[in-house]
This record gives structure tokens, C-alpha cells and sequence, in this order.
């Protein structure tokens, strides 16, 4: 009788410290659940900023290396044009 009860004394023991393991390790989980989601969305606004970086990178070059695509700008942004030639501005 005795030794039954050593056994389930032990067995409560030992319940006892793997729910309170859990319940100390369920916190630390969710915490690193949620920075790994950080993480992802930070990932993911890192990268749309380096591709934008490349296009304004891109765009710099061509404006230092190609009249074309200065040309292409200053009639764009400034309405520039040749002598001799007629812009005509649609609005909406």
C-alpha cells in the first residue's frame, strides 16, 4: 500500500513540474512567434525599399549617362520641347 502511494505521490511530483515547465515555456513561445512575424513584415518592407533603391539607382545612371532619358524628364516634368514642335496638354 505503501509503495502505491510513493507512486503516485511521485507521479503528482512529477505532473506538477512538467504543467509548471509549460505554462513558463507557452509565453516565451508566443513571444518568439511574434517577433518572427516582425521579422517577416520587416523582411518584406527591407525588400520593397532595396527595389525602389535599385529603380532610383537605375534612373540616376541613366540620367548621368543617356540625354534620351534626360530629354524624356525635361519633357515629362517640364514640358520642354524643340523649336518647331507643338505640345498639346489633355486634362481630364
Amino acid at each position: 500500500m505503501l509503495k502505491k502511494l510513493e507512486i503516485v505521490i511521485i507521479t503528482l511530483f512529477v505532473l506538477a513540474i512538467i504543467s509548471g515547465s509549460i505554462i513558463q515555456i507557452i509565453p516565451v513561445y508566443l513571444q518568439k512567434r511574434q517577433a518572427e512575424r516582425t521579422i517577416q513584415e520587416k523582411q518584406l518592407i527591407l525588400e520593397k525599399v532595396q527595389d525602389e533603391y535599385r529603380s532610383h539607382l537605375q534612373e540616376v545612371h541613366d540620367l548621368e549617362h543617356s540625354p534620351a532619358a534626360v530629354e524624356k524628364v525635361a519633357r515629362e516634368k517640364f514640358k520642354y520641347c524643340r523649336p518647331g514642335e507643338t505640345i498639346i496638354l489633355y486634362t481630364e
